[in-house]
């Protein structure tokens, strides 16, 4: 049953426009937070769904910029529909679903959400964190959005990632105008919002955005289409 609910999954999630899909088990979350995993958004979860989208090159060659932070929003509401597409197959299936919306923090104080998409997307076998402390992908560097769906039904999880991807790179620790990052993979966030603050202001946004730290990522570089080698 989990091989075939985990393959319909996968590919109606691909059909509604998810470019990565990957399953974790609940025991990967052992050393999460109490208060951040996936039992305490739902107490009979068994795993976590994490879906992503590819940010579009053209746009993400902007940052930081109003286009580049109206699109993440826009890669953000198209990520809640499938997760809510997901959601509802699985209920449908007679399970329990629940989607953890993408990219809105529970404690904007801490900036720490529900639940962490970019490490339920590890633990999902989707990339690793890199030093400007998001997810990287094999494929698309950190040119990804990521949303999350919780639930109590039997799947096949993924294997996780076994590389490293930043090895021997730091340009975007170098890259980063505030200061922000650090070899550890620990972000200061306190220097990451007053300088996405000041973006802001700047573009009059009525959110934080930078992305600076994806744009110069080699990774999600070495995989994008051939467009801008032709201008």
């Amino acid at each position: 049953m989990s091989d075939r609910l985990t393959t319909q999954l996968k590919s109606l999630a691909k059909s509604e426009g998810a470019d990565l899909v990957g399953i974790a088990s609940i025991q990967r979350f052992r050393n999460v937070p109490k208060g951040y995993t996936p039992k305490d958004i739902l107490r009979s979860a068994k795993f976590t769904i994490t879906l992503g989208i590819h940010l579009l090159d053209s746009v993400v060659e902007t940052t930081p910029s109003r286009e580049y932070a109206i699109h993440t929003r826009v890669v953000n509401s198209e990520l809640n529909r499938i997760a809510y597409k997901i959601a509802r197959f699985l209920e449908d299936s007679g399970y329990v679903a629940i989607p953890v919306p993408a990219s809105h923090p529970s404690d904007s104080s801490k900036h720490i959400g529900d639940i962490s998409h970019r490490h339920a997307a590890v633990f999902a076998g989707l990339g690793q964190i890199g030093r400007n402390s998001l997810l990287i992908t094999p494929r698309y560097g950190p040119r990804v959005r990521l949303v999350t769906v919780v639930t109590n039904a039997p799947l096949k999880p993924d294997p996780p990632l076994k590389l490293d991807l930043c090895k021997g790179c730091d340009i975007c620790i170098r890259a980063c105008p505030a200061g922000a990052l650090a070899k550890n993979k620990k972000t200061d966030k306190k220097k990451c919002v007053s300088y996405s603050k000041e973006i802001r202001k700047k573009f009059d946004l009525d959110s934080r955005y930078c992305g600076l730290c994806i744009k110069v990522c080699p990774i999600g570089k070495k995989h994008r289409s051939t467009l801008f080698k032709k201008s």
